[in-house]
């Protein structure tokens, strides 16, 4: 009797949790869209999985528009060569690097400078970089 009371205090308990990581997740995700900076989030192969509303309000485009491009695509060639012979292989080596100056291309081909902050995404276990501008 003891062994079944535990089990569905267990499940309880788990669902629980559950719903507290989802209900956080959403905060989350919430608090990154509408953060104050620009930022995405890239696979291995640099290629956006999100970005938030900041981001799409500074460089012109709509969610659908850059999901699944590479990120470096919106870059000038000067700074898109930077980022990749040695900015990502820093990111890649440390697991971060912050202030890196590089060179946006707008929608309208407009270019804006940022600071660069990138992150190798611990829940994806190094799989994935999160990136503020």
């Amino acid at each position: 009797m003891d062994a079944l009371k535990n089990v569905g205090y267990e499940d309880v308990s788990r669902r629980l949790v559950n719903e507290q990581l989802s209900l956080l997740n959403e905060q989350t995700d919430l608090l990154v869209d509408q953060a104050p900076v620009m930022m995405h989030v890239a696979d291995q192969e640099s290629k956006i999985v999100e970005v938030n509303h900041r981001w799409l309000m500074e460089m012109g485009y709509r969610k659908e528009e850059v999901v699944g491009r590479t990120w470096t695509e919106f870059l000038t060639a000067e700074s898109r060569t930077r980022i990749l012979a040695i900015v990502m292989p820093l990111c890649l080596q440390v697991g971060r690097v912050r202030s890196v100056g590089v060179d946006f291309v707008r929608r309208d081909s407009r270019v804006i400078h940022r600071l660069f902050d990138g992150d190798r995404d611990a829940t994806t276990s190094g799989k994935g970089y999160r990136y503020a501008v």
